[in-house]
């Protein structure tokens, strides 16, 4: 007697492979923009979390990968990596204060926003091509 086997789901990259490839990308930055330590570890708390709750919910669709989920997980994490500095401290907490250093941030957000998405578009490829390699 055979029994029924339910298939295999696809093989995909794990959330935490690209909610730790966000976060750390996110701290990198934070860390070149502010040269603060303090500023990039809350870059990359923040970072990390809203990318591992946004990964699954954006980028990961039933179909498979989506590249503008994952455009917007990274844009996102970016966002959040931003305020996770501010908060933190160090480089970040003169913002509040300082005119200069919040158009400095404002425009270095621009700059950044298309390493970040590209990163997310770049996972998200991976990701498809991993589910594609499982079948």
């Amino acid at each position: 007697m055979t029994e029924d086997v339910p298939p295999r789901p696809p093989r995909s990259l794990p959330t935490y492979v690209a909610s730790a490839a966000l976060a750390c990308l996110s701290a990198l930055l934070a860390f070149q923009i502010l040269g603060s330590p303090r500023a990039a570890l809350g870059a990359l708390v923040a970072g990390g979390l809203v990318a591992h709750l946004a990964w699954p919910v954006l980028a990961m669709r039933p179909t498979g990968p989506s590249m503008g989920g994952g455009a917007a997980t990274g844009a996102l994490t970016l966002a959040s990596a931003y305020v996770g500095a501010g908060l933190v401290g160090g480089g970040g907490s003169r913002v509040i204060v300082d005119h200069d250093a919040a158009i400095m941030l404002l425009f270095t957000f621009w700059i950044v926003v298309p390493v970040m998405v590209a990163a997310g578009v770049g996972l998200a490829l991976l990701a498809r091509g991993l589910a594609s390699r499982g079948e």
